[in-house]
């Protein structure tokens, strides 16, 4: 046997070894993803997937607050490439993409692999629900919407910003002294009148600057309808017309620490 022969046995071996050590599928990526195994997580998490098409890509590491939204997606070779509003890129390593099952290899901040399940649609359980903030935690009632869709609800002159923990934590002092004090009955909105208690709301903050001062919006509901349950309240805000005074709308001059317009919904 050549020399020539003898080297090449050995490559074609090594080619077919790496291409059989990993099942990637790339189309198969598209659709919703949840965490099967139990792993500790040292900072950012990932948990619940929605890859609904390349433009298009959530993360939702089901902490209180936060979701993540990439605008674009692409897998080479063991990678999966997500790019973010900002044009930001994060690679990860695929260990596995097939037969509904995604294995993110290598994850930061974590001691073993993500092993995800695929829904090939919504699940079921999510489909059309009525979600009710009495059944949630009081620590789960604030919400900063972080993703870029809410740059989009600003008219020009307004500069969108996404809050701190800080800044929420001092629009929600506000907004609570506020309501817990009634001092929407000194207006002259006689629908305010019957506001309900601070913490029987969630609240959804999203911000912006203008003429150097910084200005929260906060929308409040006793309940809200989604297919994907609390995480359809990080995406953007829900907004509802009519109701009554189970949804309201406050925005905060932050600079100025004080609420200039609380407005409860009226009934259809």
């Amino acid at each position: 046997m050549s020399e020539k022969v003898k080297f090449i046995i050995p490559c074609v071996f090594l080619v077919l070894y790496v291409s059989c050590g990993k099942e990637i599928v790339n189309e198969d990526i598209y659709g919703y993803w949840q965490l099967e195994n139990k792993v500790e997580f040292k900072d950012l998490a990932f948990t619940k997937l929605e890859f609904l098409n390349d433009s298009d890509i959530w993360i939702d590491p089901v902490v209180n607050d936060s979701i993540y939204h990439y605008t674009h997606i692409s897998i080479q070779n063991d990678s999966l490439i997500l790019t973010d509003y900002w044009k930001r890129t994060s690679v990860y390593e695929v260990g596995k993409l097939k037969d509904n099952i995604l294995v993110i290899k290598n994850f930061p901040g974590v001691n073993s692999d993500l092993r995800f399940k695929k829904f090939i649609s919504i699940p079921e359980r999510f489909i059309g629900e009525t979600h009710y903030a009495k059944n949630l935690s009081e620590d789960s009632l604030d919400i900063i919407i972080k993703s870029d869709f809410s740059e989009y609800y600003y008219d020009d002159g307004k500069e969108a910003h996404i809050l701190t923990h800080a800044e929420k934590e001092e629009a929600r002092a506000i907004l609570k002294s506020y309501l817990e004090n009634k001092e929407y009955l000194n207006d002259d909105d006689y629908f305010n009148d019957d506001a309900f208690p601070f913490n029987q709301y969630i609240r959804q903050y999203t911000s912006y600057y203008q003429n150097n001062q910084l200005f929260v919006n906060i929308q409040l509901s006793v309940l809200w309808h989604s297919n994907d349950g609390y995480t359809s309240l990080k995406k953007e805000p829900h907004y509802v017309d009519d109701g009554g005074p189970g949804f309201a709308f406050a925005r905060i001059n932050l600079t100025e620490k004080k609420v200039i317009d609380f407005m409860t919904n009226g009934f259809a």
